[in-house]
């Protein structure tokens, strides 16, 4: 049990050593969830909670990642329409136990964080608007400074926030983003860690292209290849049965994925361990 008194628990991540993070909140005596971490240093056995009302009262902290060294966690809440126009907190740690507030780069009630080999990619919705060519993400090597992305195709006007992303096993990160108008979603490739995006151009093999919702990879040794190669799979929010499809070729060309046993599998999300964590008003 991580603690008796949590009222909602949120995101985990782990160093992959033996310290483990949970993010959530308590109920407070107002009525507001005040945020809190719950941290453990011998694989989830014990739990110490982080009770810094300084740092979380009034805020719900919602995700936590960790990369290069360092835990990072966001936090907001969505108990009103004025908490779409709020900075969101933002805080880091290099042990799970003291942590530092931070300035993070967006507003709102949803993110999506995401750690990459070169550090840390966040997107969401921008405090302020970006050039042609920014769309709303961001890269880090640490979680403390944010430096806003380029996409290289000039498309960045046409691109909301990521609802997924996936990193590969040679380090290039594909995503989902929401378009502007929200009537369709993009496929977009990142090969240096979410410094610099280009749109995916699939061809017809995928019809429901424009209704990718989550995407995810796996990475396998290739002996006659002779490293690495990714697969890339997609599932989408359509009626006509919501596959689950397969890219060989980086999200180009794409087949469905069968089970002769089963028919499937179906669905219109995927979960991926040990790399993305998103959350928010619409997709969790």
């Amino acid at each position: 049990i991580v603690s008796r008194n949590a009222s909602v628990l949120t995101s985990i991540s782990s160093d992959q050593v033996a310290t483990i993070v949970v993010a959530g909140g308590v109920r407070g005596i107002d009525g507001t969830t005040d945020g809190r971490i719950w941290v453990s240093d011998n694989d989830g056995k014990t739990w110490q909670e982080i009770p810094d009302e300084s740092l979380f009262k009034g805020v719900t902290v919602r995700l936590v990642a960790y990369g290069s060294g360092q835990f990072v966690a966001l936090g907001w809440n969505e108990s009103s329409a004025a908490d779409s126009l709020r900075q969101m907190a933002e805080w880091r740690s290099g042990d799970g136990r003291t942590w530092t507030h931070v300035t993070a780069p967006i507003k709102g009630a949803g993110a999506l964080i995401v750690s990459t080999a070169a550090g840390f990619l966040l997107s969401g919705t921008p405090l302020i608007s970006g050039a042609i060519d920014e769309p709303p993400m961001w890269f880090s090597s640490d979680g403390g400074t944010w430096t806003r992305a380029k996409a290289s195709d000039n498309t960045a006007q046409l691109m909301g926030p990521l609802v997924s992303a996936t990193v590969t096993g040679t380090s290039a990160v594909y995503a989902v983003t929401g378009s502007i108008n929200g009537m369709s979603n993009h496929l977009l490739f990142s090969p240096d860690g979410g410094v610099t995006w280009s749109s995916v151009k699939t061809d017809d093999s995928m019809p429901y292209a424009s209704s990718i919702s989550s995407v995810a990879s796996l990475s396998t040794y290739n002996t006659a290849f002779g490293g690495y190669v990714d697969f890339l799979f997609a599932a989408t929010d359509t009626i006509e049965g919501a596959h689950v499809w397969l890219s060989e070729n980086d999200g180009v060309t794409w087949m469905k994925v069968s089970d002769p046993s089963i028919g499937g599998p179906t669905g219109t999300a995927l979960l991926e361990l040990g790399h993305g964590y998103l959350a928010g008003d619409t997709r969790i």
